[in-house]
C-alpha cells in the first residue's frame, strides 16, 4: 500500500498546487500565500500536481530552473515540509525522467516523486491500531500514461492494474486521488473522456472522496454522483480566461492565480480554494464516503475499458475467467463421465455376447435347440410357456425386438 507516515494527530491538512511551473510574480505571490496559510493553519505537506516546468519540462535533474523556478520559490522556511509531485503534460516535453532522478539524487530537496505513480498513506490517532487510529489513503496518479500520451509499452496496463488493485485492497477512512487531467472540467480543455470512461467508475466503485487535479489554469469545483468530489487547482503559476462553457456538474470556478488547502479529521473533509491574495473563494465540507474492502469488492462495471486499459480490471477478470473455466471443465468432465459409461456398457455387452457364445457350444445339442426356439419365439413376439429363463439370458438385446 506505499509508505505510511504516522502523524499521530487528530486531523491532517495539506495544499495543493497546480500548473506551477511559470517563474514570475504571481508565482511567487501564491507561494506567499501558501506559506501564510501553512503557518497559520497548519500543513503537513504540498501536492504538486503536474506541470512543473514550462513550458517544456526539464533538460535534466541538474537543470537551471530547479533553482530558479522551484527552489527560490518555495524554499521557503514556511514551506519546509514534502512536496509530493507528479507529472504534466508538459513535463513530458522535457525529459520525465529528469524528474524522478531529481527525488533520488538531491537528498535535500523537498521534491518527491518516488515514482511516476506511487501511493502514501497517512496514520492518525493511535498509529498502532484500534478503535484509536484512522487512515488516509492518497494515491499519486500519471494520467499521461493512464490516457492522454503515449507511454512505453505494456506501461498503460500496468497502471491501470495497479490502480484498480490498489484501490481494491485499500482500508483507509478517506482515499484521495491525485492526477494532472481532471475527470470533468468546466474550463478550456473540458472533459477527459478517456477518464470519464474509465476511471470515473473505479472512483465511484471503490468509494474515492475526491479526485484531484489541474491542466486547466484555473480554480473549480464539480460535483461527482454520491459526494464524490472533483477538485481542480491549475492556477499556480499562469491562469486562461473563462470560457463559455457551463458544466452540468459545476458548482465553483474562478479564474483567478491561487491554490488549494484540504484538511481532514475522522468526521469531515474541508476543502477550501484560495487566491494569491489569500481571498477565501469557496469552501466545501463533505462526509467520507463508503469504502469498499477487499472481502467485499464492488460488481464489475457494465462497461469494460478498451484495449489499452482492460488490464485495469486486474482481479476481477481473472476471477470471471477462472469462472468460466470452471464451468467448461465441470462440462467436460460430465461429457467424459458419459462416454466412459456408454464404453463400459458396450464392452459389457461384448463380453456377455462372446460369454453366451462360448456357453452354447458346451452345451448339448438339445439345450442347444431348446434356447434357439426360445430366442425365434421372442423375435417373433410370441409368449413362452416356459418364461423362467429372462431374454436377456439368451443374448437378444431388447432393441432388436419386433
Amino acid at each position: 500500500m506505499g509508505d505510511s507516515v504516522c502523524l499521530g494527530k487528530a486531523s491532517a491538512a495539506w495544499l495543493v498546487l497546480g500548473d506551477w511551473g511559470e517563474a514570475g510574480w504571481h508565482q511567487r505571490q501564491v507561494a506567499k500565500q501558501m506559506g501564510q496559510q501553512a503557518a497559520a493553519a497548519g500543513s503537513d505537506f504540498v501536492a504538486l500536481v503536474g506541470d512543473n516546468f514550462y513550458p517544456a519540462g526539464v533538460s535534466s535533474w541538474r537543470d537551471p530552473q530547479w533553482r530558479t523556478t522551484y527552489e527560490d520559490v518555495y524554499r521557503d522556511g514556511l514551506l519546509e515540509m514534502p512536496h509530493y509531485a507528479i507529472l504534466g503534460n508538459h513535463d513530458y516535453m522535457g525529459s520525465a525522467q529528469a524528474q524522478l532522478d531529481r527525488s533520488r539524487k538531491v537528498n535535500s530537496t523537498l521534491f518527491r516523486m518516488p515514482a511516476k505513480w506511487y501511493s502514501k498513506e497517512l496514520l492518525l490517532g493511535n498509529c498502532r491500531g484500534g478503535a484509536d487510529s484512522w487512515k488516509v489513503l492518497l494515491l499519486f496518479l500519471d494520467t499521461m500514461v493512464l490516457s492522454e500520451g503515449r507511454p512505453q509499452r505494456g506501461e498503460r496496463q500496468e497502471h491501470w492494474l495497479w490502480l484498480q488493485e490498489t484501490l481494491r485492497e485499500a482500508s483507509a477512512d478517506w482515499v484521495m486521488v491525485f492526477g494532472h487531467h481532471p475527470v470533468f472540467s468546466s474550463g478550456k480543455h473540458g472533459d477527459a473522456s478517456r477518464l470519464v470512461r474509465d476511471l470515473n467508475p473505479l472512483l465511484h466503485q471503490f468509494g474515492v472522496d475526491a479526485y484531484v487535479a489541474g491542466h486547466d489554469h484555473d480554480e473549480q469545483f464539480l460535483r461527482g454522483d454520491d459526494g464524490l468530489s472533483f477538485v481542480i487547482s491549475g492556477s499556480g503559476g499562469k491562469i486562461r480566461a473563462k470560457t463559455n462553457r457551463r458544466h452540468e456538474r459545476l458548482a465553483f470556478f474562478k479564474d483567478v492565480y491561487g491554490f488549494v488547502r484540504m484538511s481532514v479529521n475522522r468526521s469531515h473533509l474541508t476543502t477550501s480554494w484560495i487566491s494569491e491574495n489569500g481571498e477565501l473563494l469557496h469552501r466545501h465540507a463533505q462526509a467520507p464516503r463508503r469504502k469498499v474492502s477487499a472481502l467485499h469488492p464492488p460488481s464489475r462495471p457494465s462497461r469494460r475499458p478498451d484495449n489499452a486499459t482492460k488490464a485495469a480490471s486486474g482481479s476481477s477478470v481473472a476471477a470471471e475467467g477462472t469462472g468460466q473455466t470452471g464451468e467448461a471443465t465441470a462440462g467436460l468432465l460430465l461429457l467424459l463421465a458419459l462416454a466412459l459409461l456408454c464404453g463400459c456398457s458396450c464392452l459389457c455387452a461384448a463380453v456377455f455376447f462372446r460369454f453366451r457364445s462360448d456357453n452354447a457350444c458346451r452345451l448339448g445339442a438339445r439345450d442347444g435347440m431348446e434356447m434357439e426356439q426360445r430366442a425365434h419365439l421372442e423375435l417373433e413376439g410370441l409368449e413362452e410357456d416356459d418364461a423362467s429363463v429372462p431374454a436377456e439370458t439368451i443374448g437378444v438385446p431388447s432393441a432388436t425386438r419386433a
